[in-house]
């Protein structure tokens, strides 16, 4: 979660400068929280003016045990083949993910909500 917060304060300290609409890339992915959780999450890349390399990331996620209904929505940001972005409910933070971009549209990683660091694993579709 400290990760987290310092990305969030370098992000209200220097702000967001994102590039055109049109530059966006939209990735859907399956996978699982802590391997039994199957969850579905649509991502969307957005070049950043300023940052070498780097992409806003906003986007979200819903268990799909509870249905497309229930929609988490998650921000953050990929640089260097890592993704790091929260999750919000009800523009409330409730979690965080530290993913590492792999081979063929993998990512793995973590998800925590302070209390518990869950992996997670996701394939893009």
């Amino acid at each position: 979660m400290k990760k987290l917060l310092f990305l969030w304060i370098v992000f209200l300290c220097y702000g967001w400068s994102v590039a055109k609409a049109q530059d966006a890339t939209v990735v859907d992915y399956t996978g699982t929280i802590n391997g039994n959780l199957a969850i579905t999450m649509q991502l969307t890349f957005s070049p950043m003016e300023g940052y070498n390399n780097a992409y806003k990331i906003t986007g979200w996620y819903y268990y799909n045990s509870q249905g497309s209904n229930k929609k988490l929505t998650v921000e953050g940001m990929w640089q260097m083949s890592n993704l790091l972005f929260s999750e919000t409910v009800n523009g409330a933070g409730t979690g965080a993910f530290e993913l590492k971009e792999e081979a063929n549209g993998v990512l793995k990683g973590t998800w925590s909500n302070g209390k518990s660091t869950l992996p997670v694993y996701l394939k893009a579709k």
